[in-house]
């Protein structure tokens, strides 16, 4: 196969040009793509001009024969659009789609999105969105703006395989900086207008058939049980979640779970629930549920793993027992000693979550919702669900710090993962680098993991005492801990001592000259960055240390 050659840049002379603005390497490098030949990718810098094209000419050799294809890049105003020339086209093997005019463009929104509409060429335009190292190809549909990710590469080419269109990458970040927000006259896009890009794996919806009924109804997302037929025709069980009608912000949040799954599952992937990608089920194709079909909108996938929560199971009269068996922790020699159910069954599970939460973390990302209803029960462990409210602390994807997300049975008592005047000024929307570099510190300085940290400690609490391990209110429960827990300064020996539990409650975390009792101490106490002890002088530990702990290595 030949190399492509180096690209040439010239640019032809026009009216004088008004505001020059310096497109760099980040923010734009050019390659080719054909079947029959490798790319070699020539990155530069250069001056471009409002109201000025700049031309491009491709030279490479193609089935022997050297060839050339000019496409041009004009400013004007908010947009940014892309366009092939006509000459030289008789020169060209295989189609061209379309050989001049403007082919698609690139504008910023009144409300700061940057936007890729199609300008109905003959072949079309595909954009695929990177997302740590993977690519997600979605067809552009002409004349309709789709929106593109912040910090994400696209990549612009024609659809038809055998077109010798080139390859613009353009860095989204970049062009938003140097565009601004929009003021100079941008008018607001229609929301029904705009599609996502979303990342990840596109499951085939006609693959996917529902199983009868609901078994999952929350605040915001149904989920349903089903099947997907996979390539090699293996039918295999799958969980299906879709957002939930006419309710306010159920869409976003769908949207961003599906963007957190996606990278936990490029990042720690054995800590939560195996995701498989998502689908969108266009009008044309939607049925009805009950006809165990796909109705319209945005599906997300994952391998059927179990059917029961830590939740379920705590809740049963033989739930140890139960989780023993699901986790499959019985022994060849005949099982685990009834005596010592509980211990394996704690150790086990707190092992997972903590683990789990400290692969996490290695990643800077934080669950924010530790909690048994969202750990499902497997062979070997739990599996952490429910990332709606998983925050990126690499950039900052799902964090406002206007917004407080946590479960009041669970989260810790500085409410938030970093402190709200550490982060005054943060800006959601401004450059990557600089986001990320902030994100780098604040990590450094508040430790944001041990948010999990602590939800972890409760949890160890409602499986260690018994009289924890339900949620309602009758002689205690999880329900009232977390505030008893603060009325005693969270001081834990001061709260067993507030209560009239018997010992045998405690059985599990007085083993081995309280082991158990000692490291929940640890799990559940303030922040260092809130009236608590820094981690080297005894506060609470990161998860990784956690591990570490005698609890989990004494018997």
């Amino acid at each position: 196969m030949m190399k492509a050659s180096a690209w040439s840049a010239s640019q032809r002379q026009t009216a004088a040009p008004r505001q020059g603005a310096k497109v760099d390497r980040k923010s734009l490098r050019v390659n080719t793509r054909s079947n029959d030949s490798d790319v070699d990718v020539s990155e530069f810098g250069f001056e471009l001009q409002y109201d000025r094209p700049l031309w491009i000419v491709e030279k490479r050799k193609r089935f022997g024969k050297e060839e050339s294809v000019q496409f041009f890049l004009q400013r004007e105003g908010q947009c940014l659009t892309v366009g092939r020339d006509a000459t030289g086209a008789d020169e060209m093997q295989i189609p061209l789609g379309t050989v001049s005019g403007i082919h698609c463009k690139f504008e910023v929104s009144a409300r700061g999105q940057l936007l890729l509409t199609d300008l109905n060429s003959t072949n079309g335009t595909e954009a695929s969105v990177e997302v740590f190292g993977q690519f997600m190809l979605k067809p552009i549909k002409p004349g309709v703006a789709t929106s593109l990710r912040g910090g994400s590469t696209v990549v612009l080419a024609e659809e038809a395989n055998d077109a010798a269109f080139s390859i613009l990458r353009v860095d989204p970040e970049e062009l938003l900086e140097e565009f601004g927000d929009g003021e100079d006259g941008a008018e607001e896009e229609e929301e029904e207008e705009v599609e996502r890009c979303f990342p990840g794996h596109v499951v085939d919806s006609a693959k996917i058939s529902l199983d009868p009924g609901m078994v999952g109804d929350g605040s915001f997302g149904q989920v349903f049980y089903g099947t997907l037929e996979e390539p090699t025709g293996e039918v295999r069980p799958v969980v299906l979640k879709r957002s939930k009608a006419r309710v306010e912000m159920a869409k976003e949040s769908l949207e961003m779970e599906l963007e957190m799954n996606h990278r936990v599952q490029e990042r720690a992937p054995a800590a939560c629930a195996e995701y498989i990608g998502h689908c969108e089920v266009a009008a044309g194709e939607a049925g009805r549920v009950y006809d165990g079909r796909l109705e319209e909108g945005l599906w997300l996938v994952w391998h059927f793993q179990g059917t029961s929560t830590l939740d379920d199971l705590l809740k049963q009269k033989n739930g140890f027992e139960r989780l023993l068996k699901e986790m499959e922790l019985e022994t060849e020699e005949g099982g685990v000693r009834t005596e010592d159910i509980e211990m394996v069954v704690a150790r086990r599970v707190m092992q997972s979550i903590l683990g789990h939460c400290a692969a996490m973390h290695r990643e800077r990302l934080v669950h924010r919702d530790i909690k048994p209803e969202n750990s499902l029960v497997v062979p070997g462990g739990v599996r952490l669900l429910d990332l709606g409210a998983c925050v990126d602390l690499k950039d900052g994807t799902n964090y406002d710090p206007e917004i407080c997300v946590r479960d009041p049975l669970y989260c810790p008592p500085e409410l938030e993962v970093i402190p709200e005047e550490a982060v005054k000024g943060w800006n959601a929307k401004g450059k990557m680098d600089q986001k990320m570099e902030k994100m780098d510190s604040l990590w450094q300085s508040y430790q944001p993991g041990s948010f999990d940290v602590y939800c972890a400690g409760v949890v160890l609490m409602q499986i260690g005492v018994r009289s924890l391990r339900t949620t309602k209110n009758a002689r205690g429960g999880i329900k009232p801990f977390n505030n008893d827990l603060v009325n005693s300064d969270h001081d834990l020996d001061e709260w067993r001592a507030s209560k009239n539990f018997p010992d045998s409650d405690f059985s599990v975390l007085d083993a081995n000259q309280g082991a158990g009792w000692e490291l929940a101490k640890l799990l559940l106490q303030k922040a260092s960055w809130n009236g608590g002890k820094d981690e080297v002088e005894g506060g609470r530990p990161s998860a990784e240390t956690a591990l570490q702990h005698r609890f989990f290595t004494t018997m």
